[in-house]
């Protein structure tokens, strides 16, 4: 079984501490949810999070537009 979770990037301070609490307690796969206008670009927040781990998969997602479907 794998654990993981996926969090919004709202500042830079936020992605580094749930990168290093991600790789302190050992998850993993960290998921970078994408809130436009609410929080920073999630490919940014990805490559933070990728620099910032050593063992964690990242995931980066954006809503689903429901007029899409």
């Amino acid at each position: 079984m794998e654990i993981g979770f996926f969090f919004w990037p709202y500042d830079p301070p936020l992605v580094q501490r749930m990168a290093a609490a991600a790789e302190q307690y050992g998850y993993d796969m960290i998921g970078i949810a994408d809130a436009p206008g609410n929080a920073m670009d999630p490919w940014v927040a990805a490559t933070m999070v990728a620099q910032a781990t050593a063992r964690s998969s990242i995931s980066a997602s954006r809503p689903r537009d429901s007029a899409s479907r």
